[in-house]
């Protein structure tokens, strides 16, 4: 009886060791037993955005340049755009230039503050994480980090308002699949996004018209449907933010001002108006 009970209690313990082991562990190329490491999406913040870590945290390979091997698009319709407009859902694309046993990536997307920008939802073949700054994260799926994925997706839906250019952080992972976190090469790069300015919006501000004045600063000057508080931002082409003045009042009819630029070198720069709620933006080349 006793010799019964032994291995009736050793036969369940067999059963749940393997059920445990088949939660947490995977049999490697080796044939040994390896633990899963983040198959179902990086954890938040390795994207390689600014304040950021990367896939090398977890992982030991390469860091590299990703502007050949990476690739973003912003869809409309099934049309890419090179701007976006307020309040629009746009499909995110993400691939990569070759096809390893294993892949996966991670990706956000700020503003000139470095302020996430937006929403994301998840689709079929990625997941959306949060990180404590705030920022969301679109990721790989298990099922999606394999040869026959050639193409990640999930939604993004602008911010309600023009926040100017965006960025898109993007780091993949091209993983050599030896069941480990050794020899994989991280590939990161960055893909900008312009704005544009939107039908409602123009109607609130109306013949927004920027310029260069003698001095070299900025000028200004459009309608306004009604008074309110009026903010003035100037962004650079990488979407950083040179300028600022949010204390200012716009009154109801026509509005004009003028914004110095500090330390600004010649190029294109982009001027975003805000009253209350309402914007309008225009790019101006300082010379």
């Amino acid at each position: 009886m006793k010799y019964r009970s032994f291995l009736i209690l050793f036969g369940l313990s067999g059963l749940m060791l393997s059920f445990s082991d088949r939660l947490t562990v995977k049999r490697g190329r080796t044939g040994h037993y390896e633990h899963i490491r983040h198959s179902t999406g990086a954890p938040a913040g390795r994207s390689g955005a600014p304040g950021e870590l990367n896939c090398t945290a977890c992982h030991s390979g390469s860091v590299l340049d990703g502007s050949l091997q990476n690739s973003l698009a912003v869809t409309l319709n099934g049309d890419t755009v090179s701007a976006y407009e307020p309040s629009t859902t746009y499909t995110i694309r993400v691939s990569i230039a070759t096809n390893p046993p294993k892949k996966g990536f991670q990706a956000t997307v700020l503003d000139g503050n470095n302020q996430f920008a937006g929403t994301f939802t998840a689709l079929t073949s990625t997941a959306i994480s949060s990180g404590s700054s705030g920022r969301k994260y679109a990721n790989h799926k298990l099922a999606s980090t394999s040869p026959g994925t050639s193409v990640w997706e999930w939604e993004w839906t602008s911010p309600d308002v023009d926040k100017g250019p965006l960025k898109f952080y993007l780091a993949t992972n091209e993983a050599n699949g030896n069941g480990q976190n050794t020899g994989d090469k991280i590939y990161l790069s960055q893909h900008n996004l312009g704005s544009v300015l939107s039908v409602k919006e123009v109607a609130a501000l109306n013949e927004l018209q920027v310029y260069v004045t003698p001095d070299g600063a900025i000028g200004y000057r459009f309608d306004s449907r009604e008074a309110g508080r009026l903010s003035v931002y100037v962004y650079d082409f990488t979407g950083r933010l040179v300028a600022s003045d949010a204390f200012r009042k716009a009154v109801s009819g026509k509005n004009s001002g003028e914004l110095n630029v500090p330390g600004a070198t010649p190029g294109a720069y982009f001027v975003h108006i805000l009253v209350d709620n309402n914007t309008a933006s225009r790019k101006v080349i300082l010379p």
